[in-house]
């Protein structure tokens, strides 16, 4: 393995002694840390790895600091909720980080405790009609996220169709569709797809991965399309989704296609952003500049949507939308993720 000679300014004198020579033993300590659930300890390795390991040696690295931080931040809004008695959206964060990471035996016991809990809170008298309650009343989180539990069914105002889907204008230069890909109601998740992959799978790995021609791992998958460095195989200098591999304008036809990066950004930073409950689903109303809404469908307590943005330094991963109740934000995740998908044209 190659090192660079970057010097390792203000790194841990004691990571040096013991990694130097051997960089690859801080990835497999790394993955120890992040397998037992201290994630903080598993970021600080993994970035001793990646400041002595040149560019292509890294994207494994690049992964598990990927994971290890959305872990981390999982378990640290997990701990305010509980802090702060919501122990709903306190199981739901260590639900996350369950999922990520099947072994963290901590995140397991403080989701059991956070059930109980809300358990038992649900089983206590409610307060009488007419009198007054102790409770706190609920703040709104991040992007003027409310937490309410039931809201009427939102009523966009339709434009028109496009190509037989309804779209609304949000007053911010993309028309946005109603319903994901592959649902008929906007509660409706939809169908999920990987990255640059136009037909639904039962799973996806590199092993089927449409557009690579040999590989069975993210260190030696050869890309076909859609990479900016020689490793992982010829550079087409591709970093969004063409027509022909966008599942929205394959399956819809029209103008429709899968939002960029920038203009998913756009939506986060103007419109008001609602945590909600639609039918039984969760998932945020995002109402435009002008009045006008869609409602985007979480899964449970959160929601993936694709971009068609490649992350253009690490070409083994594209930009994906992510929601929480609380917060949403964007994040470089694996091509072989399977997320949902809403629709834009210009």
């Amino acid at each position: 393995m190659m090192l660079l000679c970057t010097p390792l300014m203000g790194q841990d004198k004691a990571l040096v002694d013991e990694y130097r020579d051997n960089p690859r033993q801080a990835l497999q300590d790394a993955k120890k840390s992040f397998s037992s659930g201290d994630y903080k300890k598993a970021k600080t390795l993994v970035g001793f790895y990646l400041s002595l390991t040149k560019d292509s040696d890294q994207t494994e690295g690049e992964d598990l600091k990927n994971r290890a931080k959305a872990c981390q931040r999982s378990l640290d809004e997990a701990l305010k909720h509980e802090a702060d008695g919501k122990f709903s959206d306190a199981a739901d964060c260590y639900e996350r980080i369950l999922e990520m990471n099947p072994n963290d035996s901590r995140a397991k016991k403080h989701h059991d405790e956070a059930i109980k809990k809300l358990s038992e809170n649900n089983s206590k008298p409610k307060t009488p009609a007419g009198s007054k309650s102790s409770a706190k009343p609920k703040t709104e989180g991040t992007r003027s996220t409310a937490n309410k539990e039931i809201a009427p069914a939102p009523t966009p105002v339709i434009a028109s169709l496009e190509a037989g889907h309804e779209w609304v204008d949000l007053g911010v230069g993309t028309k946005w569709a109603v319903c994901n890909v592959g649902a008929d109601y906007p509660t409706v998740s939809g169908t999920k797809y990987a990255w640059g992959e136009t037909r639904p799978k039962a799973s996806v790995t590199w092993d089927n991965y449409a557009l690579r021609s040999s590989g069975q791992d993210i260190n030696s998958v050869v890309f076909t399309k859609y990479n900016t460095k020689e490793h992982w195989g010829p550079v087409d200098n591709r970093v969004r989704l063409e027509n022909a591999d966008d599942a929205a304008s394959r399956n819809w036809g029209g103008r429709w296609r899968t939002p960029t990066k920038e203009e998913w950004e756009t939506l986060i930073n103007k419109c008001t952003w609602t945590w909600t409950s639609v039918n039984g689903v969760s998932g945020y109303q995002v109402t435009g500049v002008n009045g006008n809404s869609i409602f985007l469908p979480a899964v449970g307590r959160n929601g993936y949507y694709w971009s068609a943005s490649l992350k253009a330094d690490q070409p083994p991963f594209a930009w994906s939308f992510v929601m929480l109740a609380g917060n949403c934000y964007m994040e470089d995740l694996n091509r072989t993720c399977q997320f949902m998908l809403r629709a834009v044209f210009d």
